[in-house]
């Protein structure tokens, strides 16, 4: 039988080396492939063709969330487990949404590692304990994010925590300053927000951008709009 055909994405040296060495003395794996950004990652499953991609979240030139879309749409087949340490409501949703296959913290052992790439190399989901107590419990109340605001708004809150204008997010959006204005004063009225302080601590809250408060928001990858 076979070794089932394995990539890592990751933006980290260490962590895709590591990783390299261990898979690699899986008699049942095979590495056929490494990257340390998005873009080189989608390229070298378009060649390769793996059955499974370890993927990272937060990588420069396309984020893990993007490129997994893309592979899921481009390279069918395979299949795919996000390494991350992002277990927030946001993160916990898209992966939910793209229907990607498996979820492990970066803080997991190894036999947890190994155990989901059973998992999901035998056509299963695997998703960490965090995972799935968010999605059970946060995403499932009536005021999540994604129950009480649209996409654009979603995209919107994002670009404001990141502290874009008006104007400048108009000019990303291919909209009016005005419409942007109509989506903020949408946006305090939904979540009861005073001011943009507000709004940023709600992004916050849920995921939306980064929960490191000694360093500025950072704006993570907004969903697409319909």
């Amino acid at each position: 039988m076979k070794p089932n055909r394995v990539a890592v994405i990751d933006d980290e040296c260490i962590v895709v080396s590591m990783l390299t060495t261990w898979l690699s003395q899986k008699p049942y794996l095979t590495v056929v492939g490494t990257a340390h950004n998005g873009k080189d990652g989608l390229e070298m499953c378009r060649k390769a063709k793996p059955d499974l991609v370890l993927l990272d979240i937060e990588m420069p030139e396309m984020d893990g969330l993007t490129l997994a879309e893309r592979i899921i749409n481009e390279v069918p087949g395979t299949r795919i487990i996000i390494l991350s340490s992002h277990c927030d409501p946001y993160h916990v949703y898209e992966i939910s949404r793209l229907k990607i296959h498996g979820y492990v913290e970066k803080t997991c052992s190894l036999e947890t590692l190994e155990r989901t790439i059973c998992n999901v190399l035998n056509g299963e989901e695997s998703f960490s304990e965090g995972y799935v107590s968010v999605k059970q419990s946060q995403l499932r109340r009536a005021d999540a994010f994604h129950k009480i605001l649209t996409p654009r708004e979603i995209s919107i809150l994002m670009m404001i925590a990141d502290g874009l204008s008006d104007e400048e997010i108009s000019a990303q959006l291919a909209i009016t300053p005005n419409t942007v204005a109509t989506h903020r004063r949408n946006l305090r009225s939904k979540i009861e927000a005073h001011n943009d302080r507000d709004l940023i601590n709600y992004a916050r809250q849920w995921g939306l951008i980064s929960l490191d408060t000694s360093s500025p928001p950072t704006l993570l990858v907004p969903p697409r709009n319909p």
